[in-house]
């Protein structure tokens, strides 16, 4: 595994912008992959409680709790902070 800085992550995520996957499409993505870790984890759960911050990381948990959802599961976001900018 390779760790990134925030600075990093920044440069990044705008490369693969300029490449044509937008940014909506990479919440989206590592929303769905955050759903999908959390099933595979939780087998026997149906239940999540999300605990969301004000980044864009907080915009991927809102993503996971809405396929969780969608899965039938009983989903709560938490944003102590405000909702992810």
């Amino acid at each position: 595994m390779k760790l990134v800085t925030p600075e990093q992550m920044q440069q990044l995520e705008a490369y693969t912008d300029r490449a044509g996957i937008s940014y909506a499409t990479m919440m989206e993505l590592a929303g769905k992959a955050l759903a999908d870790c959390i099933r595979s984890r939780a087998r026997q759960s149906t239940t999540a409680l999300f605990l969301a911050g004000t980044g864009n990381n907080g915009g991927d948990c809102y993503v996971a709790a809405h396929y969780r959802k969608l899965a039938g599961w009983d989903v709560q976001v938490l944003a102590p902070f405000g909702a992810p900018r």
